[in-house]
């Protein structure tokens, strides 16, 4: 009985042994099947990268990075080949890209939880990527390229606007498909893999740059017609502010002016010199006391008290009404504005880059290259304090009709493009007081709003000076905007500005009285911090350690930090914390206009 057991348990041992080879055969061939699969998968992800950035590449060439007034300039065959040619390999390149991402191996990894999200992300990316290389992008550059043959000058000054309003209809339509991809893009799941993460953001910011570039030439066409009295005379109180004296929204403004619009044509009225104005004695009824407790009603700059200090307060709309209640007090004529337009010499710049020099009567021509600098510092080296008003008038008048004289596509596209670069870091802001006007003005970003509900999200520093002197040209500020976490319950940034007063000492004191008051070189600036709509700040930090105070206005907490003295090549560092509204887009900085172009703003997304 016990040998007959001995072999049945023999049997049974080499019966099972075999399974186990089995098994241990069908493991190592799932292992091999697995390497194989994620050899290939990786090798394919290299191909979409690959593809993808050649694809970036030549999107980008079609506008030169967006500038989309370069799109007129494909003259002739050879061109007109380019720009054929750079369309036809974002269209080829995204292509292979979307087919590699949607195939068996891409489909059987998103069911992967690990992965999903990452292979989501990219099968999104490439579809629409390849959207906007096969539809949106050449739709847009028939409609810009179509341009080149409308006349948009009807004689005698006069702007033809039926071929802007024929391509801003046009427009409208490719618009609001663009956007529909950029919803899209918003909402795609975000990728957790390092590379594809990298991918995904280089993607997006120039999918994002381009379509947002066509977005605001859409509205600034489309507010065109309207604001240039295509149904009907309109009137705009002109204000030329001077960044070298700062306020939160500009600068001091020097002169106020008028400019009519009646069916395309321009007329520019006289400017009235700050010294002009007379006060009414109190603050502005349009100012809350909000306001006037957190900008300061009751001190130097006198917010709502006089018309050099209305832009004290960032938010242009709130600066506009008082530009047209202070102007219509004095008497000065024209009291029916249907909008008020700001400038200052960073945009005169700009404009004058496309429109051509300027010769003023002192022999000196300014340049698209010299202008801010000559305005905002030589100037009052050079001309007595008794003519410096007057000249700043005729540089703002003769700018704005070489602005709209000889008027062509290429022109256009070119004013459409310094105006939405100008506007952005709040060297140039419109606003009209019709509310059908709006929406495309805000579409253009030209409305210079802070308490806009948008898809903006927006931190702002701001500064005033409260010397009464033109030491602004010498402040430069730097500022990096990290992001430090993307909780869905909102998002989290640090922000670090370094403020820096860049005169040396040893030319402080050569300079005229009315450039430092000291003749010592010193700034003294009160700095504002704002929180993004719906979000809010934490550990805010001056390095010197001047005091804070926080105030609600218009919905939001602000911090007012007390003045800051800096010495020539003395500096400031500003450090705090954000924590932004749930679904919001990337955060992005506001800030007083400085006096060079290059807004010295990095983000580390």
């Amino acid at each position: 009985m016990a040998m007959h057991n001995q072999g049945q348990m023999k049997k049974s041992g080499k019966r099972h042994h075999p399974i186990r080879w089995i098994l241990l055969i069908i493991l190592l061939l799932v292992l091999l099947g697995g390497a194989y699969c994620g050899l290939t998968f990786y090798k394919e992800a290299k191909q979409v990268q690959a593809h993808e950035q050649k694809a970036i590449s030549a999107l980008q060439s079609v506008a030169s990075q967006g500038n989309v007034a370069n799109l007129i300039n494909a003259q002739g065959d050879e061109g007109l080949k380019k720009l054929d040619s750079s369309i036809s390999t974002a269209q080829s390149e995204t292509k292979a890209a979307q087919t590699i991402a949607h195939g068996r191996l891409w489909a059987f990894a998103s069911r992967i939880p690990f992965l999903r999200n990452d292979i989501v992300n990219v099968q999104g990316l490439t579809d629409i990527a390849h959207n906007l290389a096969a539809d949106s992008l050449p739709q847009f550059t028939g409609i810009v390229q179509g341009l080149k043959g409308a006349s948009f000058s009807s004689g005698n000054g006069e702007l033809n606007l039926a071929p802007i309003m024929a391509t801003g209809a046009k427009l409208t339509s490719v618009n609001a498909s663009l956007q529909t991809q950029v919803a899209a893009l918003n909402k795609l799941p975000q990728p957790r893999i390092p590379q594809i993460k990298k991918a995904n953001q280089k993607a997006s910011k120039a999918i994002l740059g381009l379509s947002g570039k066509i977005n605001t030439v859409t509205g600034l066409t489309n507010s065109l017609p309207s604001l240039l009295g295509v149904n009907g005379a309109r009137s705009y109180l002109v204000i030329a502010q001077t960044s070298s004296e700062a306020r939160s929204g500009g600068g001091l403004v020097g002169s106020v002016g008028t400019l009519k619009a009646d069916k395309g044509v321009i007329t520019i009225g006289a400017f009235h010199a700050n010294s002009e104005f007379k006060n009414w004695g109190t603050v502005s009824n349009l100012v809350t006391p909000a306001q006037c407790q957190a900008l300061v009603c009751d001190g130097y700059p006198w917010y709502g008290h006089y018309i050099n200090d209305v832009s004290v307060n960032p938010n242009f709309p709130d600066t506009a009404a008082l530009v047209k209640q202070m102007w219509n007090y004095q008497g000065f004529g024209d009291t029916t504005a249907d909008g008020v337009i700001s400038l200052d010499p960073v945009a005169l710049q700009k404009i004058i880059r496309v429109t051509g020099n300027v010769t003023m009567g002192n022999g000196k021509v300014l340049t698209g290259q010299d202008t801010a600098q000559y305005l905002l510092n030589q100037v009052y080296i050079d001309v007595p304090v008794a003519y410096q008003n007057a000249y700043f008038e005729s540089v703002v008048s003769q700018v704005t009709k070489n602005a709209f004289s000889h008027m062509t596509a290429k022109k256009m596209l070119q004013l459409a493009d310094v105006m939405t670069e100008s506007a952005q870091w709040r060297h140039l802001y419109v606003w009209s007081f019709h509310k059908e006007d709006l929406s495309a003005l805000r579409q253009a970003g030209v409305t210079g709003e802070v308490n806009q509900e948008s898809t903006v999200n927006a931190t702002g520093i701001y500064n005033e000076e409260m010397i009464p002197s033109k030491m602004d040209w010498y402040i430069h500020r730097a500022t990096t905007i990290k992001k430090t976490g993307s909780d869905p319950q909102g998002a989290t940034y640090h922000v670090t500005s370094v403020v820096r007063n860049t005169l040396s000492p040893s030319v402080a004191p050569t300079l005229p009285k009315y450039i430092t008051l000291h003749f010592d070189g010193q700034s003294r600036l009160r700095m504002y911090i704002y929180p993004p709509k719906g979000g809010h700040l934490s550990n805010v930090r001056f390095s010197n350690g001047t005091t804070l105070r926080s105030f609600p206005l218009d919905g939001r907490t602000i911090y007012r930090a007390d003045p800051s003295t800096l010495m020539p090549g003395q500096s400031v560092t500003i450090d705090y914390d954000v924590t932004c509204a749930p679904g919001s887009s990337n955060l992005v900085l506001d800030q007083s206009p400085m006096g060079i172009e290059d807004p010295q703003v990095t983000y580390q997304y």
